[in-house]
């Protein structure tokens, strides 16, 4: 038996229609036309029904059904009359309707801001440009911003991985050099906006110096490397060695002696070298974490501290501390403006401020709500859905009415205190878990935002899902694996499986089987946690990262390639359907780290779809249909928020 389906071709549903001038109709001409919304879900749902063999063996309809409609003698040759077929249409559209599942608009679904994108993602490095303006860079980013001081006006003049500043620096003839962190390169910009680089093999780059007196070019390795190199500025030489083992130099700058003036990330000092006779001494110790320093214009050093939020001040001759401003952990730069200001940036809370040196008073530069929003978890939190999200330094609950903030742990080093981590879980027992780039899994105590347990040695774990059992599955993109941790003893167990290419999205389904999203081969997969061969359910996708569980079953996929969020069921062979596209996310991948860099989460909480950008730093959200909208109190619930 063959399906008959009527269709009509009406005005698209975000289409305002207007009346004629002439009150005679409605003016067409120009507006965009689509399939009724509701003959698209009767299609769809007669295709599915084809393809599962139902057609041939259920009675949808019979023509014509006698004394349904008056009969009129007519010659064997005639077709039945208009109002026959017309009547048989709506009558099959209306038995067809309730099978064909949810209510999909026809057009994808608009993006509605609930957390307002950030002009900047994760201030790092600054410097002031032959224009007068103020260069920030921006790692998260991958980008170099310029600031106008007078208007607040931000433009991104350099986007891509080689983008991401950590430190920079300008020439006398106006040329900008940066260290581009996640590259391991040294890259500069000319006066006339060419871009080229100067040295590369050089993983964690992160301070760069300029001594004026003699024109040399030194730059440092922190994190992913431990070294203090000179660099030709023109890049006609090969990089030279001056010291290792430095304990993590970061921002650092030159005194008027000619020396170099830098901290000791791990150390907790601030040291002193000659790079002519390297020998490191120290100048203050016991600090905690110093993150930069730079020489202001009164000849005192003035230092940011990422452990405890403090900008110091540093009398280089005497060796006296003092506290000029207490700001927030996570501090990552500084640059003295004009006489007696001083810029500092944080990645913490996305942000650059000055602070006067002598007052101590603070007054915002550039803001920021979201740093580069990543996984997403919804968890119930007295009483009421809230949207936990990892923001790369900070873990953040998000209300998705009002989109209201509170942030409930910070990575910055202190005890208990919270990776650096894209990606967050919740789960049934009353935990937030987080996972981040250097192999950790952490679960968090809510009330109090500190670090309740951890298990290490994993291989980039992108993803995780809580198993019946109490164990977690976490999605290892490095090793190609399902690996699983045991939280009640901080435990690595037997993997569930092993052979794929790039996990990065994991979601627990119903039927004891875990869907996962891998982003490197573009594919879907399913894997039994009982033991089984791991099956391909989809192939051909671009990028596919978050995934989220709607409650009649079906899934919701960031196709992070295609810039888009998709619907599809995984318990068959169908079609996915595009609930949002054309959307702010998906960064080129890094050098060093795997390639979903700050990975697209997906949560679904009440009438919404929610995502994050780590684009354009905001969070949004995509009505549901009506019939799809989640159950109250069906998320799992977290520990009471004090």
């Amino acid at each position: 038996m063959k399906i008959l389906v009527p269709v009509k071709r009406v005005a698209d549903y975000n289409v305002k229609v207007r009346v004629k001038s002439d009150d005679n109709g409605v003016d067409i001409a120009s507006v965009k036309m689509s399939m009724n919304p509701f003959d698209e879900i009767t299609v769809g749902k007669a295709v599915r029904l084809k393809k599962k063999a139902i057609a041939h063996r259920r009675r949808v309809f019979q023509w014509p059904a006698r004394g349904l409609l008056p009969r009129s003698p007519r010659k064997p040759n005639d077709k039945p009359k208009r109002s026959r077929r017309i009547f048989a249409g709506v009558l099959l559209a209306a038995v067809l309707a309730p099978l064909a599942g949810p209510s999909w608009a026809a057009t994808p679904a608009k993006a509605i801001p609930l957390v307002a994108p950030s002009p900047i993602g994760g201030a790092n490095g600054m410097g002031f440009g032959p224009d007068g303006k103020l260069y920030v860079g921006a790692v998260m980013s991958q980008g170099i911003f310029r600031v106008d001081l007078d208007t607040r006006a931000i433009t991104q003049i350099e986007r891509g991985p080689s983008g991401g500043a950590d430190d920079m620096v300008f020439l006398p003839d106006g040329t900008l050099l940066w260290a581009a962190f996640m590259e391991g390169e040294l890259m500069k910009r000319d006066p006339r906006g060419r871009v080229s680089v100067v040295a590369s093999n050089l993983p964690g780059i992160d301070g760069i110096g300029f001594r004026r007196t003699d024109g040399r070019l030194f730059v440092s390795q922190c994190f992913s490397g431990d070294a203090l190199w000179e660099v030709d500025p023109t890049g006609a030489k090969p990089p030279r060695k001056i010291l290792s083992n430095l304990d993590c130099l970061n921002g650092f700058d030159f005194g008027s002696d000619g020396k170099l003036y830098g901290p000791s990330w791990f150390g907790g000092k601030i040291v002193r070298i000659d790079p002519d006779r390297p020998a490191v001494e120290t100048v203050v110790d016991g600090l905690n974490t110093p993150a930069a320093v730079k020489f202001g214009p009164n000849g005192k050093l003035y230092a940011v501290l990422a452990g405890d939020g403090r900008l110091l001040e540093i009398d280089v001759a005497t060796r006296a501390v003092r506290t000029v401003a207490q700001l927030g952990s996570g501090l990552d730069n500084l640059l003295p403006w004009g006489d007696d200001k001083v810029l500092v940036s944080s990645l913490a809370e996305n942000s650059v401020v000055s602070v006067t040196a002598a007052s101590g008073q603070v007054q915002p530069i550039v803001e920021g709500r979201m740093t580069s929003p990543g996984g997403m978890a919804v968890c119930r939190v007295d009483g009421r859905d809230q949207i936990f999200v990892a923001d790369i330094a900070t873990l953040k609950m998000v209300d998705p009415v009002t989109g209201a903030i509170v942030e409930i742990g910070r990575s910055y080093p202190s005890k208990g205190a919270l990776t650096i981590s894209p990606i967050v879980a919740a789960t049934g027992s009353k935990t937030v878990i987080l996972s981040d780039f250097s192999g950790t899994v952490q679960w968090i105590d809510i009330a109090s935002g500190k670090v309740a347990g951890a298990v290490k040695g994993l291989s980039a774990p992108y993803a995780m899902a809580e198993l019946p059992d109490g164990t977690i599955a976490v999605a290892e993109y490095g090793a190609g694996r399902i690996g699983r941790i045991d939280p009640r003893t901080s435990t690595l167990l037997a993997p569930l499986a092993t052979g794929l290419s790039g996990p990065a999205g994991l979601l627990l389904l119903s039927d004891r089987r875990l869907l996962v999203s891998d982003a490197k081969s573009g594919t879907l997969a399913v894997v039994p946690i009982d033991g089984g061969p791991v099956r391909r359910i989809a192939n051909g996708l671009k990028t596919p990262e978050g995934l989220a569980l709607l409650p009649d079953g079906r899934v919701v996929l960031a196709e992070v390639g295609a810039k888009r969020l998709i619907v599809l069921d995984p318990s068959e062979k169908s079609r996915p359907q595009v609930l949002a596209e054309n959307l702010p996310i998906g960064l080129p991948p890094q050098n060093s780290l795997p390639a979903p860099f700050v990975p697209t989460g997906v949560a679904v909480s009440g009438s919404s779809v929610y995502f994050g950008s780590n684009v354009d730093r905001g969070i949004y959200k995509l009505p549901l249909p009506s019939s799809v909208s989640m159950r109250a109190g069906s998320a799992p619930t977290c520990d009471v928020w004090k």
